[in-house]
């Protein structure tokens, strides 16, 4: 797992004191605000934040050291990561990255659907994509009578698909062949 996850990524400058207007990937601005500091993909760069709060859909950050409009532009489309060990998960939560590549396993028959190959994220509830060796998508909505256990050091996921689900995808698979 990487130690540096990606939070925000620099969209443009705000007003003329060098801040930045970033597009947050977390799970809400909130979280973005509460961070002391921010750093490169590598870590090696610490972005200190004197200064963070909601704007529209988007967050102002102001970061010690720059304190100019010329300064703020070398931010431009720069993607800004946070530690790991920076997050305070509660049972059950994940980072999206981890849930990557997790074998999704039938509870009642052990069935292998597949490998998680991406997450969509809505208002309601996200939704895992299955992908299947033959590159066939199962969509898994993720809520509670759905995902039964997430197992990320056994690497995998235990499902309980909502009656008609499976049948939709088979009925759609039978009619590609037809």
């Amino acid at each position: 797992m990487r130690e540096f996850l990606e939070i925000a990524y620099v969209i443009s400058i705000f007003g003329i004191k060098g801040e930045v207007r970033v597009q947050y990937s977390c799970n809400s601005a909130d979280v973005l605000c509460a961070m002391k500091n921010l750093y490169s993909k590598d870590g090696k760069i610490v972005y200190k934040i004197k200064r963070a709060f909601p704007h529209k859909n988007t967050v102002i950050l102001g970061i010690d050291g720059i304190n100019t409009v010329d300064e703020a532009k070398l931010l431009l489309r720069k993607k800004l990561y946070a530690r790991r060990k920076d997050f305070n998960l509660k049972h059950g939560e994940f980072f999206i990255e981890d849930l990557i590549g997790l074998d999704v396993i039938d509870v009642d028959t052990e069935n292998c659907y597949g490998k998680i190959s991406e997450v969509l994220q809505s208002y309601s509830n996200d939704v895992y994509v299955v992908k299947d060796n033959n590159g066939s998508e199962i969509l898994f909505p993720a809520i509670k009578p759905v995902v039964i256990d997430i197992d990320l050091k056994k690497g995998f996921m235990k499902v309980r698909p909502i009656e008609g689900l499976l049948e939709v995808y088979a009925d759609d698979k039978k009619k590609a062949e037809d």
